[in-house]
């Protein structure tokens, strides 16, 4: 059964740029992260990054990066066990060249 399914960042590209899905009341025990690059893409960076709440203001965990590499348009996909207060897609390194999506599914 699926818990959670939420789009984090939509054709996004600058550094710093979020996306927060709120899993308090869900409480998924695994995940699937969809980082799906768009055409022309040829570097960038996206952490995925858990904290126990959305509006956390600390420093938020990160459980994995995705680092682009190879032809775009491509998706990368990365399952994470654990169950999290709130799950972030952010971009750490600019996307140059296009733009990402990604979402969050989780059971």
């Amino acid at each position: 059964m699926k818990l959670i399914g939420k789009r984090l960042l939509d054709d996004a590209f600058a550094e710093d740029a979020t996306g927060v899905a709120d899993c308090r009341r869900t409480g998924p025990d695994e995940t699937t992260h969809h980082i799906e690059w768009g055409e022309g893409v040829s570097s960038g960076i996206v952490a995925i990054e858990a904290a126990p709440r959305p509006s956390y203001t600390g420093t938020w965990e990160i459980l994995d990066t995705v680092t682009f590499d190879g032809t775009a348009p491509k998706v990368d996909i990365v399952r994470l066990e654990g169950s999290y207060g709130a799950m972030r897609h952010r971009i750490t390194q600019i996307v140059t060249d296009g733009t990402v999506r990604s979402k969050v599914e989780g059971s």
